[in-house]
């Protein structure tokens, strides 16, 4: 499978879930920080575009994979 890159979401409690789950600070992520999707265990194929389902959070911490933060 490609590797995708999802942004954090907008929603400020949803956020904080990425985050924590990802053992980062939160001072560390901008409005384009991304999060690859090998972090994540599902994605759903819509026609051509890969996107994660409603209530995905990641599930692998920053330290086993790498984290692009784009400033």
């Amino acid at each position: 499978m490609i590797n995708v890159f999802c942004r954090f979401p907008k929603n400020v409690e949803v956020r904080k879930t990425w985050i924590k789950a990802l053992q980062l600070e939160m001072d560390k992520i901008s409005d384009f920080s991304v999060v690859c999707s090998n972090h994540f265990n599902m994605t759903m194929q819509t026609g051509v575009r890969t996107r994660l389902p409603a209530g995905a959070v990641p599930e692998i911490t920053a330290t086993t994979a790498r984290l692009v933060i784009v400033h």
